[in-house]
Formats: structure tokens, sequence, C-alpha cells
């Protein structure tokens, strides 16, 4: 079992995989789980499974239940989520301790980790519990500006932005929202402007 994160650490490597893991599907980027195939590159490209690690059509639709419901649980933080949502989540969730397989052999029994999504999501599950039962679950949020999951390692905790990017875009935004006139006199400036550039450089051909 995961230690509980204390809030002096630096960001643990499962905080990482797990905001990654939530970010695998997004408005602006489309879905990254999309088959068992991107499944398996998932795992394999953070060196959670090898190879020879077995992912099906029913990982996936886990994947995506689980993600959907903890998706939920970081941007519900504030307020409590519906009975069906939380049904979902506890469902998508399972036991993790099913990523322990017992076998037999010529030797006799033999137990071991299964090398695949199951062991992932416990993984990910602990890692939640952690965060959850620590001042860290506070740093967990979801941005203002887009559908991103980040962790925000602010001093005072105040970051509603994933990234600047985010930030200057959301400004932008706002303020064609409070001054609708000025916004279109500067679009028309910048279009006449782009228009005479042009121009000028067919002169120049």
């Amino acid at each position: 079992m995961s230690k509980i994160l204390k809030e002096d650490l630096p960001i643990h490597e499962d905080v990482d995989l797990l905001r990654d893991f939530l970010n695998t599907a997004s408005s602006s980027s489309g879905e990254s789980l999309a088959t068992p195939e991107d499944l398996a590159h998932w795992l394999a490209r953070r060196s959670l499974a090898d190879a020879t690690a077995s992912v099906d059509a029913g990982d996936v639709r886990n994947a995506h239940e689980l993600r959907r419901g903890l998706r939920e649980l970081v941007r519900r933080r504030e307020s409590a989520m519906s009975a069906e949502a939380l049904k979902r989540l506890n469902e998508a969730a399972g036991s993790h301790l099913s990523a322990i397989r017992f076998e037999i052999n010529t030797t006799g029994h033999r137990v071991f980790l299964d090398n695949g999504w199951t062991r992932v999501r416990g993984r990910l599950l602990e890692t939640t519990l952690a965060l959850l039962n620590s001042p860290r679950w506070a740093r967990f949020k979801y941005c203002n500006g887009c559908d991103a999951v980040f962790y925000d390692d602010s001093t005072n905790r105040s970051a509603v932005w994933c990234s600047q990017q985010c930030s200057n875009r959301m400004s932008s935004r706002n303020w064609r929202r409070r001054h609708p006139e000025e916004a279109k006199r500067k679009s028309r400036r910048s279009t006449s402007y782009r228009f005479l550039r042009n121009l000028s450089n067919r002169g120049v051909e």
C-alpha cells in the first residue's frame, strides 16, 4: 500500500501517474485510450507493463469508467458526487486485489502480480486514497480554463489554471466579454493589418 503523502515532500511519481491517466482524454486532444493497443502502449511507455502484458477491450472500458469517476471526484471536491456517479466509480474500481493471481504449476502453487491494467488500476486507486487522506488532495484541481486535471504546486494553493497559456487564453476571453465593442475594433484592425501585410508581401515577390 502506498504511504500517505506528506505535504512537505516533492510530488510523488504516483501523483504524476494519476494526473497523467486522468488527462488521457480531453476536449482538445481527444481520446488517447481508444483501443486495447492504445492502453497497452500507454502502460509500456510508462514502464508499467512489459510487452507480454495482456490488455483487452474490457480493460479499456474499465479504464474509461475509472477515469470518468476519478475526474468527477476531483471536479466535485467541494461537493458530493451523485449516488449514481459513486456507484459507477465503485464498480470501475472493483477489487484491486484481483491483481494478485494464483496458479498451479509442476512445482506447486505460486502467486504473482498481474502484469497489465489490473495492477496499474490498483496503483491508481492507492494513490487516490493516499491523496484523499492527505493535505495534497486540496492541490489536485480541475482547470477553470479547460478540462485538464492539474497539481497546484503554488505556495498558497491559489492556482486555478493548469498553465500560463491557459490563463492567458481565459484572460483574453474574459476581456472580450467585458469589452465587446473594443474587441470588435481590435479584431477589425488586426484583419486590416493582415490584409495590408499580404499585399506588401505580394509586392515584394
